[in-house]
């Protein structure tokens, strides 16, 4: 699930095109350009962890109220 939610982060919150560090390394931005990188800067690092937890932990009860009623049945 974390993996999938790494591959959904642009989506979650707005990210930024080309080199992560701020700098002018050519060979990164024309890399960025042809494939399309994006990235978050180190600013959204705390303001996603919420977000990205409560995904988690929806996810998780959905699981969990999932698996209930399946052992139940198959407990009787």
């Amino acid at each position: 699930m974390w993996a999938a939610l790494i591959l959904l982060r642009p989506s979650l919150w707005s990210a930024l095109d080309g080199n992560p560090r701020g700098g002018d390394n050519w060979n990164f931005s024309r890399q960025a350009g042809r494939i399309g990188i994006r990235h978050h800067p180190e600013s959204h690092f705390w303001p996603l962890q919420p977000v990205e937890s409560a995904i988690l932990l929806a996810l998780s009860a959905a699981a969990i109220v999932g698996a209930f009623p399946l052992l139940r049945r198959r407990h009787r």
